[in-house]
C-alpha cells in the first residue's frame, strides 16, 4: 500500500497518542506550581508532533491538489490543441516536440511519428525558410511577434501550402520553446478568388448588359452606371455620366420626373415607367424606367437604384405600325369601295351579260322565225312540179338560207363561249365514224372544186372515246370547211395520230394540210381571232366571217386542247389541234330511231292522229301545218297558250306542237299547266318548236314538261324524228 498521509489510518496512528498524552498531564496536575508547569509542558511536548504532523499533512495535500488541477489544465489544454482546426506544433531546440492533428493534416501526415523529431525547416519552402527563422528567434527573447503572412510550407509529398503563421513563446519539458500556430490559406484564397470571380463576372455582366444600369441620389446625381446606361444616354464615359444633373439635363419634361419622384416616394418603387429624356447630343429618346428605392433601418432614403430600357426603335415601330395600320385602313377603305365599284361593274356586266343574252335570242328567234319561213316554204316549193330554172332558183334560196343559219350559229356559240355559258357534253363515241361524218357531209363541196379529199386515221389511235362529239364534229368541220375554201386545187387531207397515253387517257393530234393560197407571216398572229380575214381580197375573193376559227380555238380550248396553224403564202397550211380524251371501253354505236311502221307512209295510216300546233306566226302556222299534213296528220292550231288550254280542255290531241314565245301565255307556261292538269294518269306528248336555239333552251323546255326540242327551221325529217320520239316517251 502505498504511503499517504492524507489517508485515515494514518489519523488513527497518530490522533490517538497524543489524546492519551494529554489526559496523562491532566491527571499528573497537582497543587504544587512546578509540577503544574510540569505538566504543561509535558501536554504540549505531547501535543507538538501532533500538531506539526497535520501541519505537513496540509501542506502535503495542498501540493497534490495543486498537482492534480495542473494535470487538468494540462489534458484540458492538450484536447483544446489537438481539437484546435489550425495547425499546431511545438518547436524545441531546432526539433518539432509536439504537432496536432490539423497540423498533421496540414503537412500530409498520417501519423505523428512521421513529424516528431524533424527539424521544422524541412517542411518551410526555400523561399519562405529565413523569414520563419527569424520569427522563431524572436519569438524565444520577445513574447509578442507579427505574424508572418502569407508563408509557404511544403507537405510530405512535396506540394506547396500556403499558411499564415504566428508564435507564440513556450516552455516545453522545462525547457524553452515555441509554439507555432499555422493557418491554412488555401480555403480562404478559394474563397477570395471565389469572390474575385464572382466580382468579375457581376462587373462583366453590369458592363454588358444592354439595360442601362444606375444608382443615383434623391437629389438628382448619378452614384454609378454601367457602360450601357452611358451609350443610351449619348456619353463617352461612365465618370463623364456621374457629372450630370439628371432632373436638369435628362429630363425632356421636369415635371415628369417630380411625378415619378411623388410616386416613388408614395410606392416604393417604379415598374415600366415610359420616359422621355434628352440625349448628351439633345435629341430626344424613350426608355423604360424600373426603379426602387433603398432606405436605412431608420427609413431614410439611401438612393435610387434601377434600369433604363431604350425602347425608341420600338416606339418608332409602333408609330409606323399605326401609321400602317392606318394606311391599311385607308387601302382597305379603298379596296371596299373598289369592291363595291367593281360589284356594282360586275352587276352591270351580268346585266350586260343577260341583256346581250337576251338580245342574241331574241336576234335569233327573230331571224329564224321568218327563216322558217323561207326554209319550209322553199322546201314546200320544191316539192311541187317545177321546171329546171325555178327548181334552181328555188335551190339557190335554200342554200343562201342554210348558210345564213350557219352563220346565225356560229355569232351565237361564240358569244355563248365568250360569256362561259357553254357547257361540255361527256359521252361516248367513235372517233372514226365521227371524222368519217365529217368528210360525208364535205364531200361535194370538195368536189366541186375538183380536190382530193383523203382521210388517214392511224391505227394506233383508239375508236372509242369519252367527250363531247358535237363539238369535235363542229371543229372538223370549221378547219376542214376552211380549208377547201381556200384551196383552188390540189388536196386537203385530214389526219389523226396518237401523240401519248397514260392510263386511260390518250392525246390525240388532228392536222389539216392542205395546198391552198397559204398564209403570210404577218396574218398568222391573227388568224384565230374572230370576223378576222387574211387581207380584205382574200374576203371578198373567198367569202365568210372569219368566225369558223375563232370558234373552233375556242372550242378546242374549252375542251382542254391546243390549236395552232404553220403556213407559207402560196405553199398551203397545216391547221393542227390536239385534245386529250379518255378511252371508252367499247366503241360507241350509232342510234338507231326505231320507225314506227304508220305514222308517214300513207294518209290513210294517220289521219285520225291529231296534232295541236301551238303558234302565233301566221306564215309559220302555214308552213309547220303543210308539213305535218304532209306526214299525214290532222292539225288543229292555236295562236296563245291560252288558246291551247281551251283546246285541249274541249278534245283530246295525240300531240301537241308547241311554240315557246306566244302572246298572253307562252309555251314555258302552257306546258307546265297542261302537266299540272294531266296529273299522273294522262301525258300528252309535247315537242316544242321555238326560234330559241341559245345554250341552255332545251334544258329548259324540257325541265317545263316537254318531250322534245325542235329549232327553227323545221325540216320535214326532223320534225318527223322529234314526233316519233315523243310519241315514244308517251309509250315509255
Amino acid at each position: 500500500m502505498a504511503f499517504n498521509v492524507n489517508s485515515r489510518l494514518w489519523t488513527w496512528l497518530t490522533v490517538p497518542p497524543a489524546l492519551f498524552a494529554v489526559v496523562l498531564a491532566v491527571s499528573l496536575l497537582g497543587p504544587d506550581q512546578r509540577q503544574s508547569m510540569l505538566v504543561v509542558c509535558t501536554c504540549m511536548l505531547g501535543l507538538s508532533p501532533v500538531l506539526l504532523f497535520h501541519v505537513y499533512r496540509r501542506d502535503v495535500r495542498q501540493r497534490q491538489e495543486a498537482e492534480a488541477a495542473l494535470r487538468e489544465s494540462e489534458e484540458r489544454y492538450r484536447r483544446l490543441v489537438e481539437l484546435n482546426p489550425s495547425a499546431i506544433a511545438v518547436e524545441a531546440e531546432g526539433k518539432i516536440r509536439y504537432i496536432n492533428c490539423a497540423g498533421m493534416k496540414l503537412l500530409g501526415a498520417g501519423s505523428p511519428e512521421e513529424v516528431l523529431g524533424k527539424p521544422l525547416d524541412a517542411f518551410v519552402h526555400s523561399g519562405t525558410r529565413e523569414a520563419l527563422r527569424g520569427l522563431l528567434e524572436r519569438s524565444r527573447t520577445v513574447s509578442l511577434q507579427a505574424p508572418l503572412a502569407d508563408s509557404k510550407f511544403l507537405r510530405l509529398d512535396g506540394s506547396p501550402v500556403d499558411v499564415d503563421v504566428s508564435t507564440i513563446p513556450f516552455t516545453y519539458d522545462g525547457k524553452p520553446a515555441v509554439q507555432v500556430i499555422l493557418h491554412d490559406l488555401s480555403d480562404r484564397k478559394q474563397t477570395a478568388a471565389r469572390l474575385r470571380n464572382s466580382e468579375l463576372r457581376y462587373k462583366r455582366l453590369f458592363d454588358n448588359v444592354l439595360e442601362g444600369v444606375y444608382r443615383s441620389t434623391s437629389d438628382g446625381r448619378i452614384i454609378s452606371a454601367n457602360k450601357a446606361l452611358a451609350d443610351i444616354l449619348g456619353f463617352a464615359s461612365e465618370e463623364e455620366l456621374a457629372a450630370v444633373d439628371v432632373g436638369r439635363m435628362l429630363y425632356a419634361d421636369p415635371l415628369e420626373r417630380r411625378i415619378n419622384l411623388e410616386r416613388l416616394e408614395r410606392e416604393g418603387m417604379l415598374r415600366n415607367a415610359e420616359l422621355t429624356l434628352r440625349r448628351h447630343d439633345g435629341t430626344l429618346i424613350t426608355v423604360l424606367d424600373n426603379c426602387r428605392v433603398v432606405r436605412d433601418e431608420q427609413g431614410r432614403v439611401l438612393h435610387y437604384e434601377g434600369t433604363l430600357t431604350d425602347i425608341t426603335d420600338r416606339k418608332n415601330a409602333e408609330q409606323q405600325l399605326v401609321r400602317r395600320a392606318e394606311e391599311l385602313e385607308e387601302t382597305r377603305r379603298q379596296l371596299i369601295a373598289q369592291s363595291k365599284e367593281l360589284i356594282r361593274a360586275r352587276d352591270e356586266a351580268l346585266q350586260a351579260a343577260r341583256s346581250k343574252s337576251e338580245f342574241l335570242g331574241n336576234i335569233s328567234h327573230e331571224v329564224r322565225t321568218p327563216m322558217n319561213a323561207i326554209v319550209g316554204m322553199t322546201r314546200l316549193l320544191m316539192d311541187t312540179p317545177l321546171d329546171s330554172r325555178q327548181r334552181d332558183s328555188a335551190t339557190c334560196i335554200l342554200e343562201a338560207a342554210d348558210y345564213l343559219l350557219e352563220v346565225l350559229d356560229d355569232i351565237l356559240d361564240l358569244s355563248c363561249m365568250e360569256s362561259g355559258r357553254e357547257s361540255l357534253a361527256e359521252q361516248s363515241f367513235p372517233l372514226r365514224a365521227t371524222v368519217q361524218d365529217v368528210m360525208r357531209s364535205l364531200a361535194k363541196e370538195a368536189e366541186t372544186k375538183g380536190l382530193d379529199l383523203a382521210c388517214l386515221v392511224q391505227n394506233t389511235v383508239p375508236d372509242a372515246f369519252y367527250g363531247d362529239q358535237a363539238r369535235l364534229r363542229r371543229v372538223l368541220l370549221h378547219v376542214v370547211g376552211n380549208a377547201i375554201k381556200f384551196t383552188d386545187h390540189g388536196q386537203v387531207l385530214v389526219q389523226a395520230a396518237q401523240m401519248e397515253a397514260g392510263g386511260d387517257e390518250v392525246t390525240v393530234r388532228f392536222e389539216v394540210s392542205d395546198s391552198g393560197i397559204g398564209i403570210p407571216a404577218e396574218a398568222l398572229g391573227r388568224i384565230f381571232e374572230p370576223f378576222s380575214q387574211v387581207d380584205g381580197s382574200a374576203s371578198r375573193r373567198y367569202g365568210g366571217t372569219g368566225l369558223g376559227l375563232a370558234l373552233s380555238k375556242k372550242l378546242v380550248e374549252r375542251m382542254g386542247g391546243v390549236i395552232g396553224v404553220s403556213s407559207r403564202e402560196g405553199e398551203g397550211s397545216v391547221f393542227w389541234f390536239t385534245l386529250r380524251l379518255r378511252t371508252a371501253p367499247q366503241a360507241a354505236k350509232a342510234p338507231q330511231v326505231v320507225h314506227p311502221s304508220t305514222p308517214a307512209a300513207t294518209p290513210t295510216t294517220t289521219g285520225s292522229r291529231r296534232v295541236l300546233l301551238a303558234e302565233d306566226n301566221p306564215v309559220n302556222q302555214r308552213v309547220a301545218k303543210f308539213l305535218l299534213e304532209k306526214l299525214g296528220y290532222r292539225v288543229d292550231i292555236a295562236a296563245s297558250g291560252i288558246e291551247v288550254l281551251e283546246k285541249m280542255s274541249g278534245q283530246p290531241f295525240d300531240c301537241v306542237l308547241m311554240d315557246c314565245q306566244m302572246p298572253e301565255m307562252d309555251g314555258f307556261a302552257a306546258t307546265s299547266e297542261i302537266r299540272k292538269r294531266e296529273g299522273g294518269s294522262k301525258h300528252t306528248p309535247i315537242v316544242a318548236m321555238t326560234a330559241h336555239a341559245m345554250q341552255g333552251d332545251r334544258q329548259r323546255c324540257i325541265e317545263s314538261g316537254m318531250d322534245e326540242y325542235l329549232t327553227k327551221p323545221v325540216s320535214i325529217e326532223g320534225l318527223k324524228q322529234a314526233l316519233e320520239k315523243a310519241s315514244a316517251a308517251r309509250v315509255s
